[in-house]
């Protein structure tokens, strides 16, 4: 039986009974049945919002695993995946995100201490040297002036 069903029982009860409202007794009575009546009603309320919580967790917990598998895959893809361009470069020259202009000699350079790949400009070989962006080590270029970049490089 539930707390509803437990307090409408004794309300019947009390107005079976015939109790006089009027005495001390009665008014006491009375006074603690509808509060047992409101208290019942607060406590229905309460767990049917303790249902909605709990149904609402429980999808924000299957989305959860879902995002956490798919970035499994992803990061399982990437660890595989030789070619993956860390930097983010889009090195294919036909797309608007390429960051260097058509006649730009690119060079492929690998840091030592990381091995993060990057691609360069001749102009930024030349100006001696530049900070690896995968590990923060400083990159130092160092040609004579009768050395010339080779595009084969």
């Amino acid at each position: 039986m539930t707390l509803s069903e437990r307090a409408a029982y004794l309300k019947g009860l009390k107005d079976g009974l015939g109790l006089d409202v009027e005495t001390t007794e009665g008014k006491l009575i009375s006074g603690m049945l509808e509060m047992l009546e409101a208290v019942s009603v607060s406590v229905r309320e309460l767990q049917e919002n303790a249902e909605l919580v709990s149904d609402e967790l429980d999808e924000i917990e299957e989305t959860l695993d879902e995002l956490e598998d798919a970035v499994d895959e992803i990061s399982d893809y990437l660890e595989d995946d030789e070619d993956w361009d860390w930097d983010g470069l889009d090195v294919d020259e036909d797309d608007d995100d390429y960051p260097f202009d058509d006649d730009d000699v690119n060079f492929a350079i690998k840091c030592p201490a990381c091995e993060y790949e990057m691609l360069l400009t001749e102009q930024q070989l030349t100006e001696g040297q530049i900070e690896c962006p995968g590990c923060g080590e400083i990159l130092e270029f160092d040609f004579d002036e009768d050395d010339e970049l080779d595009e084969d490089e």
